[in-house]
């Protein structure tokens, strides 16, 4: 099995609902950017359920989380297709509404992410979260290429991941 690095990274971007096939592609899906790093954490929480009596500490899983976070390169192929400004739009929400003050209306869990990690031959490599962004940073700079640093909590268990 070859390697991958950072070069083979890509984020593509799906509806709230969509469900991956048997191969990881998602109705819908559609690249938005190059993919520098990311990475994911999952914890779990450990419960004290120890009774009285009881002479050693007993514990049991409790509730899992999840969150990353990914550094992103601007990106536009040649058919236009692929660039930031759809992620900006669903980080900053509907707020167009003057009576809303300022709040969005949106769902919780607003996009599927899938981070392609690189490929062996047509066999892909990714993890794909249903989540909602929590930081959005776009940089820009002259001779630089235009990135954005994004942070993520996961909404519920990844939906699928072939690592």
């Amino acid at each position: 099995m070859p390697f991958h690095a950072g070069q083979d990274g890509q984020l593509w971007l799906a509806d709230q609902g969509a469900i991956p096939d048997s191969s990881g592609m998602l109705q819908g899906q559609r690249l938005v950017a190059k993919v520098r790093s990311w990475s994911f954490t999952s914890t779990t929480e450990i419960l004290d359920v120890t009774t009285l009596g009881d002479t050693d500490r007993i514990y049991r899983e409790g509730l899992r989380t999840g969150s990353g976070n990914a550094q992103i390169f601007y990106y536009t192929n040649t058919e236009g297709t692929g660039n930031l400004s759809e992620l900006i739009n669903l980080q900053m929400g509907d707020r167009k509404d003057p009576n809303s003050g300022g709040i969005s209306k949106d769902e919780p869990s607003k996009f599927t992410l899938k981070f392609l990690i690189g490929l062996e031959g047509n066999d892909p490599y990714y993890l794909i979260v249903r989540c909602t962004t929590t930081s959005f940073s776009l940089s820009m700079a002259v001779g630089e290429i235009s990135s954005a640093d994004m942070s993520f909590q996961f909404n519920g268990a990844p939906v699928r991941f072939k690592l």
